[in-house]
């Protein structure tokens, strides 16, 4: 198969898995207000699949700027997908049991997740808890984390690519680098997903660089985090004074998401992808470099993560893809 029919496959098996789990009104939680540009598509895939089905967005709110309000029983919980499902970004899985566990009544979907525990206990408590729930739909965008759920549910769980493949074609092909270079890149990651891998000194040819916000952060981002501190720094004053306590504090986040979705996440979507297009060719260790060189319908070379989270993705989904080549021999 070639990139471009896999990629409408694959927005076709998302559609055909969430479309019949997602009302008319929904709430999305845990959308990522940080500088990984993964995460960010993956925000953005989501927002284009909820317009394309006609659904009404009441709000998007990250970890922090959630108030915990309440919602209508008709309205759908979407919890942001991605990799954070487990004990390596414990903070992020805490917030979504949290949610589980304060809205009994709505109907609560986990969109498509990889997950991954080092800690056997940890993930058996998780589990118990997320049983509890009477209305809960578990999606992961993989076969092993499937088999993970399938040692503790029977019903309500689902496989699906990742939500970035939702991204509009227009979208991503009119941000595009208008100039190729005449040099091959090799994204290595560099955080707690990194791995060193024994084909380093195979890609003499190649630049080695990481998501170019990870190297340096944004100026509009700075400007995010002067705005959350000048926030918090408010928010202390107003514990203070009741009125502005119960109606201050949703006035500041407001702020904060508002900057986030419109001037910071276009700003970082655009950046990776001139980033990413811009390449003769690329090898990567990131999985969304490899999605969004798949949206961009260019050929690349795929390595594994700490833990194989993309190697279980390629073999799940983009292992009959012949422009896709994957090295697994990784320490």
């Amino acid at each position: 198969m070639i990139i471009k029919e896999k990629k409408e496959a694959l927005r076709k098996n998302i559609a055909d898995v969430l479309s019949p789990l997602i009302g008319r009104r929904c709430v999305v939680l845990d959308v990522p207000y940080h500088v990984n540009i993964g995460d960010l598509l993956i925000w953005k895939g989501e927002m284009d699949f909820l317009k394309s089905l006609g659904v009404k967005i009441c709000g998007m709110y990250s970890a922090d700027t959630f108030r915990w309000s309440k919602l209508p029983k008709t309205t759908t919980i979407l919890l942001n997908g991605g990799g954070n499902f487990g004990d390596i970004w414990r903070y992020f899985q805490d917030f979504k049991l949290q949610v589980v566990e304060h809205y009994p009544n709505n109907r609560i979907v986990f969109l498509p997740q990889t997950i991954w525990y080092t800690n056997e206990q940890k993930e058996i408590e998780d589990m118990e808890l997320l049983r509890k729930h009477s209305d809960l739909h578990i999606c992961v965008r993989d076969k092993r984390s499937l088999s993970v759920l399938q040692k503790h549910f029977n019903t309500n769980i689902y496989l699906a690519p990742d939500m970035a493949f939702c991204i509009s074609d227009n979208f991503i092909f009119n941000k595009k680098s208008p100039r190729i270079k005449d040099v091959n890149l090799y994204v290595k990651r560099s955080d707690p997903e990194a791995k060193e891998s024994t084909l380093d000194l195979n890609f003499a040819d190649a630049e080695i660089r990481d998501w170019p916000t990870m190297e340096k952060v944004p100026c509009c981002y700075k400007i995010f985090i002067k705005l959350r501190t000048m926030n918090a720094k408010l928010m202390h004053v107003m514990e203070r004074l009741p009125y502005f306590h119960k109606h201050g504090f949703k006035t500041l986040l407001a702020i904060e998401d508002f900057y986030m979705l419109h001037v910071c996440l276009p700003n970082m979507l655009r950046q990776g992808i001139k980033f990413v297009s811009s390449y003769k060719y690329i090898y990567t260790t990131r999985l969304h470099v490899a999605i969004l060189s798949t949206l961009l319908e260019k050929g690349y070379t795929f390595l594994d993560n700490n833990y194989g989270k993309n190697s279980s993705f390629y073999e799940t989904w983009l292992s009959d893809v012949e422009e896709i080549v994957f090295r697994y021999d990784n320490k």
